[in-house]
């Protein structure tokens, strides 16, 4: 079996009419996703802010880059 006939098959198997999981619109673009997606597959946009990735830093790696900071400004100034 070749990769055009794989390709084909899985077309067939894959038919959006046929899904159990409801389809609702992006809100941002408009096509057509699974209700519980929390991210766009064609825009990438989150739906709601609770899907948003965290952006804050973990308090060890600013912790961990304030103390390498003071460090690094005692070195050099104990030099003088």
């Amino acid at each position: 079996m070749n990769m055009l006939e794989e390709d084909e098959e899985w077309d067939d198997a894959y038919n959006e009419e046929e899904l159990d999981e409801p389809l609702v619109p992006c809100p941002y673009c408009g096509v057509e996703m699974l209700e519980e997606s929390p991210q766009c597959p064609s825009c990438g946009n989150y739906i709601s802010a609770e899907d948003l990735p965290s952006t804050s830093q973990p308090t060890w790696v600013i912790l961990t880059a304030v103390v390498c900071l003071l460090l690094a400004l005692g070195w050099v100034f104990s030099g003088w």
